[in-house]
């Protein structure tokens, strides 16, 4: 049997990857992004097994998902992490127009109205990055696994 606690926690990271190419510099990003997870998680969890956790990331925060992957499967080994499932729902960017009020879903990272093409925009979602929740099993292990280094 699971249990599940919500968890609502910002993750705002800046990460500087300093002069590393681009390729890798993605894998830094995601890589950061799941260490900062997994301690927030392990850190509520109290020495229970994670079977679960829901994410809630914005287009804005540019995370690829394949990469996110495989560093939380990394950076889980041999925690109470290990095994447990990301689940990322995606949110698409979008702003409102303070011109015409027409509501814009965007494709590309240009603050920009669809409808009129005014740059007086507010972004209503796209920059999220949240914990939503996780589920855990009922059962205490008899101490704390440590947290990714």
């Amino acid at each position: 049997m699971s249990a599940s606690y919500p968890l609502v926690v910002r993750c705002d990271l800046p990460v500087n990857v300093g002069t590393v190419d681009a390729t890798k510099a993605v894998h830094v990003h995601e890589l950061a992004l799941c260490e900062a997870i997994a301690r927030t998680v392990l850190d509520r969890v109290e020495h229970r097994r994670v079977t679960r956790v829901a994410l809630r990331i914005g287009h804005f925060r540019q995370v690829v998902p394949d990469a996110l992957t495989f560093s939380w499967e990394l950076l889980t080994t041999d925690t109470d992490l290990e095994g447990s499932e990301l689940e990322v729902e995606h949110v698409p960017a979008t702003v409102e127009c303070s011109e015409c009020g027409a509501f814009t879903t965007l494709q590309l990272p240009v603050l920009v109205c669809g409808t009129c093409g005014s740059h007086t925009v507010t972004l209503r979602t796209g920059n999220e990055f949240l914990i939503v929740s996780c589920d855990v099993a009922e059962e205490v292990r008899d101490g704390p696994v440590p947290p990714p280094q």
